[in-house]
């Protein structure tokens, strides 16, 4: 998979997981309800995920590990992504998007992005919540994944739109916790089947992800891009 692919498939991953904005913890339906659209201005979070993949009698498993740093129009991600060190920064320039990625031990700029783009693959999707979609218990919020299932899909379709093919999604685990009034963590486990060219193709997902620097983050652009 070549830099830019993985570029583009981890800002994918990010939007999937981030189905839920950022939010305080309530005790009330209609707290949560507002609380799930909140966007934090600037944020830190560290990404574990497992991705399985089945085709035929094929069957393919590989665990990522990443952090991703938002702080206003400014993104930076590093860590490893299907065992491959990957470094990648985005900036607001003018009306577009700048991105680079860092390869062979220099940064290198990629195609300009217009900002919808970029706040599509990288901004807080949001679903819209329901009485009954979560419940809370003992300080998480556990949604009812088969009401949730469908929103989202539809919240990703934009996105996954942009793959060949048809799809459809089935959530087994999302899991929302809070540490007195901002986000610790997402836990989420769900599975994409996928039609290609008449193939079958199945990735079962398993996300962790801890949240840090709620507002204080900072980013600043890495030395060696111009």
């Amino acid at each position: 998979m070549t830099k830019t692919k993985i570029l583009n498939f981890l800002l994918i991953l990010i939007c999937m997981f981030s189905l839920t904005s950022c939010g305080k913890k309530v005790d009330k339906f209609d707290e949560f309800k507002e609380a799930v659209n909140k966007q934090y201005d600037s944020i830190t979070y560290d990404m574990a995920f497992e991705i399985e993949m089945k085709m035929g009698s094929m069957k393919e498993s590989q665990s990522s590990s990443i952090t991703v740093k938002m702080d206003g129009n400014k993104t930076y991600i590093e860590g490893t992504m299907f065992e491959e060190e990957v470094k990648a920064y985005a900036e607001l320039e003018g009306d577009k998007y700048r991105t680079w990625e860092y390869d062979d031990g220099k940064w290198e700029s990629s195609e300009a992005i217009t900002k919808e783009q970029y706040e599509s693959m990288v901004s807080y999707p949001t679903i819209e919540v329901e009485e009954g979609d979560f419940e809370y218990k003992d300080g998480v919020w556990v949604a009812n994944t088969e009401k949730i299932k469908e929103k989202l899909a539809e919240a990703t379709s934009g996105i996954l739109g942009e793959l060949s093919g048809s799809y459809t999604i089935d959530v087994s685990k999302y899991n929302i916790k809070f540490n007195k009034d901002k986000i610790e963590k997402i836990e989420m486990v769900f599975s994409m089947s996928m039609l290609v060219s008449g193939y079958s193709i199945e990735y079962n997902y398993v996300y962790d992800i801890t949240f840090s620097d709620h507002d204080k983050t900072k980013v600043e652009r890495p030395s060696g891009v111009q």
